[in-house]
C-alpha cells in the first residue's frame, strides 16, 4: 500500500536509502543492504516528491532535489536536511543533476539563470555557499567531478537560444547540440589536455590523476579565475549529448541520442550510444550501443546499462523486453552483449493496496505540481475526503481513473 522510489547505494555497502509514502507522504528510509536490521525513517521537512539521491562518497550525507527544484544535503546521523541550491525556474526537464565532489565537501549543480541558460554552481556542502563557475554565455549542465579531485567536467552548449523558450512550440524542432568541457579547479594545475610532445616526455604528458574517491583529502578550488580555467576537450564533436557520468580517475561516460527523423520520417528506434573519454586516451570511444539507462559504481570500476524495451511490430511478432548488462568500466570496450544479467523480478500485487496508493498519489501531484498553491480556491483535503470515500468501491482501474478525474474536476481552470 505505498510506493517506494528513487533507491541508492551507500558507497560503503551497508546501506540502501529510498524514499516511501508508507505514512501517508514521502520519508526518506534508511535500511541495511542485507535486509535484517529493521529500517530507519527519517521524516522531511515540508514532505513532496523527491528527486535524484546520491550519497557522499564517505557515506555520511545524502544529496536529493524535490518538487520545487531545491537542493538538499541531508547528515545520515542527525537525520537533518539544509538545502544548498535550487533552480529558480521551473520547466518540464528537472537538469539539476546534482553530484558530490570526491571528498564530500561540495556539491555541483545545473540552475537557470534569467535567459534560461543554465550556469554550473559549487555550493559548500557544510555551509551552503554558493559560486556560479560557468559565464552564462553557453547552456551548461550535468557537472561531474574527476575522481582525482582537480577538474570538474560538464557538458555545455552554444546554440540553445532558439530552444529556451519551452512553452513555444517553435522551439521544438531545433535540436541542442554540447560539447565536453573540464574545468582545472586550483591554480597552477597543468591543463590535462596540452598537445603531447613526441621529443619532450614533460611537455603534453598523458596526465594519469590519482583517484581521491572515498579519501580524506580535500579537493581545492581556487574560485579566482576559474571560467578562464574552463577547457573545451578536443576530438569530441558537439552531439546531443546527456547524463554524464565520472568513472575513474580521469574518465567520464555520456549518452549520445540517436539520430532524429526528419519530419514525417520514422524516429528512431534504437536507445542511445554510451561514449567514454578518458584523458589516457585523448579520445571518446563508443562504449555500448542501444543504452536507455545506465550506472557507474562508487569506485569508478564497474559499469550497469539498460537497453530500452521495443514494442511488438505492427505486422506481427514480439515485442523486446529490456536487458540489463554489467560490464568492467576501467578497461577495454566490452564485446556487444557481453556481461549479459539473467535477472527475474517478481512481485506480489494487491490491486485494492495499489489503487488507494495511486489516490493518494494523483492527490499529491495536484497539491504539489498546480502552477498555484491554493488549487484555485479548492478545498482540496477536503476534496481528498470526499472523493475517497468511494475508494472501496472501485473495483477496476478505469473506475479509478474516473474517480481521479472527477476529483481533479474541483479544480476550476
Amino acid at each position: 500500500e505505498s510506493a517506494e522510489r528513487e533507491p541508492a547505494w551507500s558507497p560503503d555497502g551497508r546501506f540502501v536509502s529510498y524514499f516511501s509514502d508508507a505514512g501517508g507522504e514521502y520519508r526518506l528510509v534508511i535500511e541495511a543492504q542485507d535486509g535484517l536490521a529493521p529500517p530507519r525513517e527519517i521524516p522531511l521537512e515540508k514532505p513532496t516528491r523527491y528527486y535524484s539521491p546520491a550519497w557522499s562518497p564517505d557515506s555520511t550525507k545524502l544529496l536529493y532535489t524535490d518538487t520545487n527544484l531545491q537542493v538538499w544535503v541531508l547528515d545520515v546521523v542527525t537525520g537533518k536536511a539544509k538545502i544548498v541550491g535550487r533552480d529558480p525556474w521551473m520547466v518540464p526537464q528537472r537538469t539539476l543533476a546534482p553530484s558530490w565532489s570526491p571528498d564530500s565537501r561540495w556539491v555541483a549543480f545545473a540552475s537557470r539563470l534569467d535567459t534560461l541558460y543554465r550556469a554550473i554552481v559549487i555550493a559548500n556542502a557544510d555551509t551552503g555557499q554558493q559560486r556560479q563557475i560557468t559565464d552564462g554565455l553557453a547552456d551548461a549542465m550535468y557537472p561531474v567531478w574527476d575522481a582525482s579531485g582537480k577538474y570538474l567536467w560538464f557538458l555545455a552548449s552554444t546554440d540553445l537560444g532558439l530552444r529556451s523558450q519551452w512553452l513555444d512550440m517553435t522551439s521544438y524542432e531545433h535540436l541542442q547540440t554540447f560539447g565536453l568541457y573540464v574545468a582545472v579547479l586550483r591554480k597552477g594545475e597543468p591543463s590535462p589536455t596540452l598537445p603531447e610532445s613526441d621529443e619532450d616526455a614533460g611537455v603534453g604528458a598523458k596526465i594519469e590523476p590519482t583517484p581521491l574517491v572515498g579519501s580524506s583529502a580535500p579537493v581545492t578550488i581556487d574560485f579566482e579565475g576559474l571560467q578562464q580555467r574552463v577547457i573545451a576537450v578536443p576530438n569530441v564533436p558537439e552531439r546531443q549529448y546527456a547524463r554524464l557520468v565520472a568513472g575513474t580517475a580521469g574518465s567520464v561516460f555520456y549518452l549520445e541520442a540517436p539520430p532524429v527523423a526528419e519530419r514525417g520520417g520514422t524516429p528512431p528506434t534504437t536507445g542511445s550510444t554510451l561514449r567514454r573519454y578518458r584523458l589516457s586516451d585523448r579520445t571518446s570511444v563508443g562504449f555500448a550501443t542501444n543504452v536507455g539507462d545506465y550506472a557507474v559504481s562508487a569506485d569508478g570500476k564497474k559499469l550497469v546499462y539498460r537497453t530500452p524495451s521495443r514494442p511488438a511490430p505492427e505486422g506481427g511478432g514480439e515485442a523486446t523486453p529490456p536487458a540489463l548488462y554489467l560490464v568492467d568500466a576501467d578497461g577495454a570496450v566490452p564485446v556487444a552483449g557481453a556481461g549479459r544479467l539473467n535477472a527475474t523480478l517478481r512481485m506480489q500485487l494487491d490491486p485494492k493496496a495499489e489503487f488507494r496508493q495511486i489516490y493518494s498519489e494523483g492527490w499529491r501531484y495536484q497539491r504539489d505540481y498546480l502552477y498555484v498553491a491554493n488549487q484555485h480556491g479548492a478545498d482540496w483535503p477536503a476534496m481528498k475526503k470526499r472523493y475517497g470515500a468511494l475508494l472501496p468501491d472501485v473495483r477496476h482501474r478505469a473506475d479509478l481513473t474516473y474517480l481521479l478525474d472527477m476529483m481533479g474536476g474541483e479544480i476550476a481552470i
